[in-house]
């Protein structure tokens, strides 16, 4: 995204939450009762033609957050207000003409989010049958007219999944997720599972899509580069709560969060990398007060005893942090380095990590190889 790009995303507010929690029983009774703490207290807004990106290691509750925002999970605590109506307890039909038509996922892995057993087409239209969206015959129009948004030929419609390759299901995936019309789409780790060319493509496709309907997109991903790339701003999450939230280009070059100075430290070469203690601890037993805190080069006591609340330090930046902007990025490294960065903090670079998605142009019409 570009400076002028992110001066533009600043429109009408699409999505607000405050407080969001999302907790799940896990078994005992009692004191002894255990409760996994997915997201405890998550807070963020989503303006339209913005992207938010969401980032953070496996098991800090990003998927959690987009499901329970989607309402795919009931919110334990807090609020979801979505275009203006606050959508926390709705259900049923009121959900369905509230939130359901208005926004949409796009899942990590298109194999296995579209039915086998179902026609493209059939899984196109499925949508708007239950939104009562136009006839026989609007539907087929509308199936027609998403392929060919998607650039893929309508010949496609009657095609099953297993007869596509990756990219081509997850531009199905797309389509399916913009057929009712959305404003918001949260898009789970949706180039995770695509090689390095096609992870490109749909990436320029979801920007393209972006300028031409002022779509709000919720980006979950664990390629920091990638988040780099294509947010305006993003938020860091960490054991299900959030560390920081700050333009894409101020979070990597003058991070305040300890956790955000790990992430961004992993673009520099590896002698300049802030590398944490141990491993991310349980969301069922997480730390007192900050939970970043057992890993941190910079921990206090007062991180112990004190949880830090989500604060906005500078215009349009907030950080959850007693001491922000104490652990630096070593200033006299090179730079962010030219490969591509995922949340690996072993000692050794990881094998399989997916190139960084580059622009390639205008979207072309989808010829993947399967």
């Amino acid at each position: 995204m570009t400076a002028d790009q992110g001066a533009q995303a600043s429109g009408e507010l699409v999505l607000r939450a405050h407080g969001l929690a999302k907790h799940f029983p896990m078994g005992g009774f009692g004191r002894s009762r255990k409760v996994l703490r997915a997201v405890d207290g998550v807070s963020l807004e989503i303006s339209r033609g913005e992207t938010l990106g969401l980032v953070g290691e496996s098991g800090s509750g990003k998927t959690t957050v987009g499901r329970t925002l989607i309402r795919l999970y009931q919110p334990t605590a807090g609020t979801v207000e979505f275009e203006g109506r606050d959508i926390t307890r709705s259900s049923g039909a009121r959900l369905r003409r509230d939130a359901r038509r208005r926004m949409a996922m796009v899942f990590q892995n298109p194999s296995t989010s579209l039915n086998p057993y179902m026609r493209l087409g059939d899984a196109l239209t499925e949508p708007l049958v239950v939104h009562g969206i136009g006839d026989a015959a609007q539907r087929r129009a509308r199936v027609a007219e998403m392929l060919d948004l998607v650039g893929l030929d309508t010949s496609m419609a009657q095609r099953y999944p297993q007869e596509l390759s990756g990219g081509q299901r997850q531009r199905i995936g797309i389509a399916r997720a913009l057929i009712t019309d959305p404003s918001l789409i949260i898009a789970d780790e949706p180039t995770a599972s695509l090689d390095v060319s096609v992870q490109a493509q749909i990436v320029n496709l979801l920007d393209d899509l972006q300028q031409e309907f002022g779509l709000a997109y919720l980006f979950i991903t664990h390629d920091l580069s990638l988040v780099r790339h294509i947010s305006h701003r993003i938020a860091v999450m960490y054991l299900g709560r959030l560390m920081e939230v700050a333009p894409a280009h101020s979070l990597f070059t003058e991070p305040l969060h300890p956790y955000s100075a790990v992430l961004a430290s992993m673009h520099q070469d590896r002698e300049h990398r802030i590398v944490p203690n141990g491993e991310i601890p349980s969301p069922m037993a997480p730390p007192s007060g900050c939970v970043f805190r057992t890993r941190c080069p910079i921990a206090r006591e007062r991180c112990a005893s004190e949880t830090p609340a989500l604060r906005e330090a500078a215009p349009g930046r907030s950080v959850a942090c007693h001491f922000p902007g104490e652990l630096k990025l070593d200033q006299t490294a090179a730079g962010a380095r030219p490969e591509p960065v995922g949340l690996s903090f072993a000692d050794t670079p990881s094998t399989n990590e997916p190139l960084r998605p580059v622009s390639v142009g205008s979207t072309p019409r989808a010829s993947e190889e399967r």
